[in-house]
């Protein structure tokens, strides 16, 4: 029988929808349905928690990374680390450099780390393959402003403004 129950946290009202059967033990009182609930809500977050970080491969992305391992580490997450190149010439020197960190992050990081390379622009790529990986955050390190960007915004100013996920800058 499917069930549609309102399952009320202290931050944010769910709907759940149950679409198979439960064990009539584990309906026996509204308390063990939210916390069957609760749990199931858990373990989905939990599983599809995918976090993104671009790298340049500069000190600035290995802050982005030990960012994203803490918080990859609170909700088990799997991390991406991505590079965008501008030709097919970079492609075997950007594969072999991001294996390095790879190895590097997972090191430190006991959960999956996967990597990318893509030819293209960061303006347009970075949330492209966020939505195509289906990312739930994306981390990125920034340089900072130089020059006129003071006036006309930097480049991740740019790109956060362009992306649909997300996003925290370090």
């Amino acid at each position: 029988r499917a069930r549609s129950e309102d399952f009320q946290s202290e931050s944010t009202a769910f709907t759940i929808h149950l679409r198979r059967r439960l064990p009539m033990r584990q309906i026996s009182s509204e308390s063990s349905v939210k916390n069957y609930l609760r749990l199931e809500i858990d373990q989905h977050r939990m599983a599809q928690h995918r976090i993104l970080v671009p790298m340049d491969f500069t000190p600035v992305s290995d802050i982005a990374l030990e960012h994203a391992i803490v918080v990859g580490k609170a909700f088990e997450s799997e991390i991406m680390l991505l590079h965008i190149i501008g030709s097919k010439k970079e492609m075997t020197d950007a594969r072999l450099r991001m294996e390095a960190w790879k190895e590097k992050a997972a090191i430190r990081y006991p959960h999956t780390v996967r990597t990318a390379v893509r030819i293209g622009s960061i303006f347009e790529d970075i949330d492209d393959v966020a939505v195509e990986q289906d990312a739930n955050l994306v981390i990125m390190g920034t340089h900072g402003l130089k020059g006129m960007q003071f006036l006309t915004g930097g480049r991740a100013l740019r790109i956060v403004t362009n992306c649909s996920t997300p996003f925290i800058i370090t």
